[in-house]
């Protein structure tokens, strides 16, 4: 099998005016539920555990921060959300595959690994167990993948800077 350069997500297609309000339409609400949830989850994560689970630019600032300062042991927990973020994201491109992506894939099955996630982190920080905050990220890290990928790069949902971004220039289509 050989390996494309090109990024797993497909090309976003010109659309007429008809085919982007229609899209509009089904993708805005979606969109706005997806990322008040992403953004619900992370205000938890930030004010439990003081840690972005959702957004990776602030937890590779975190990371920055905590190498710098010599804090070993928070670096170590925050890089451990950024892995897994990204390996929700991978967990995402698996399940959903690159080739040609469009609706009628399994985004249902994404989103029930993102629940089962969830659901799994919750008892372990309930019982004490810090790894939750991992899970949390790599839910997240598979919402967003798992949104991004629908239709071609289209919405991205757990950072605010990205869901403004894409709702503005669907607007403006």
């Amino acid at each position: 099998m050989a390996l494309s350069r090109e990024m797993p997500y497909s090309h976003p297609q010109l659309l007429t005016r008809e085919q982007a309000l229609a899209g509009m339409r089904h993708l805005l609400p979606g969109a706005f539920a997806f990322a008040g949830t992403a953004g619900f989850i992370n205000s938890i994560a930030l004010g439990v555990f003081r840690s972005p689970v959702s957004h990776m630019t602030g937890a590779v600032s975190y990371l920055g921060i905590e190498l710098a300062g010599g804090h070993s042991h928070d670096a170590i927990a925050t890089l451990s959300i950024i892995l897994a973020f990204m390996v929700g994201a991978g967990v995402a491109g698996f399940i959903l595959g690159a080739e040609k992506l469009a609706p009628g894939r399994r985004y249902g099955v994404a989103l029930l690994c993102e629940a089962g996630l969830l659901a799994l982190a919750m008892l372990l920080l309930v019982s004490g167990r810090s790894v939750g905050v991992s899970l949390i990220a790599m839910a997240c890290g598979l919402q967003n993948a798992t949104t991004s990928s629908y239709c071609g790069l289209m919405i991205r949902t757990t950072h605010v800077t990205g869901t403004v971004t894409d709702i503005g220039v669907m607007m403006g289509h």
